[in-house]
């Protein structure tokens, strides 16, 4: 299913799909600024889907048919706190580091140092980056700081007791 997002015109790769190893053939990078709402499957994730997020995705050939995509993504989403039920705005940042092999048997070759992914031809840059904004929410989302939670549950129990008092 294509997304119905309105993108600049420089940035509309991020959606289309492409062929990975042509792209690394071209070693093809894709930079910007991207809106939240671009990521269906991240913004459910999320308590609001608001804000825009940094990414840069850089593609290479390795030179023993794998793709390497290098990158980052980073910016900063709203959560609900675990503890308190409130909203908080959360950093999200990830650094990009797969390969992209065509075939299975491959995998038991690969370096290390990377995250890898069997794909056929075909990838859409932008589901790339959701899966590693969707891996860097913490598990259990809540305020860094406790006091934080404190003030929230303050401001709900002063909202029901001004409830109650009506």
């Amino acid at each position: 299913m294509d997304r119905q997002v309105a993108l600049p015109r420089g940035q509309r790769g991020w959606l289309a799909w492409q062929d990975a190893f042509d792209l690394a053939a071209r070693k093809r990078v894709f930079e910007g600024r991207l809106p939240v709402s671009v990521f269906p499957r991240f913004a459910e994730l999320l308590a609001a889907v608001e804000g825009d997020i940094d990414a840069r995705l850089a593609f290479a050939a390795d030179g023993v048919g794998r793709v390497r995509v290098e990158g980052r993504v980073e910016g900063a989403v709203v959560l609900v706190c675990q503890r308190c039920l409130g909203r908080y705005r959360q950093a999200v940042e990830s650094r990009v580091g797969l390969l992209l092999v065509s075939d299975e048997a491959l995998i038991p070759h690969l370096p290390g140092a990377f995250e890898h992914e069997v794909i056929g031809d075909r990838i859409r840059p932008l589901d790339l980056l959701e899966d590693e904004l969707m891996m860097s929410l913490p598990l259990v989302p809540v305020h860094p700081d406790p006091a934080d939670c404190e003030e929230t549950a303050r401001r709900l129990l002063a909202a029901a007791q001004d409830e109650l008092m009506e």
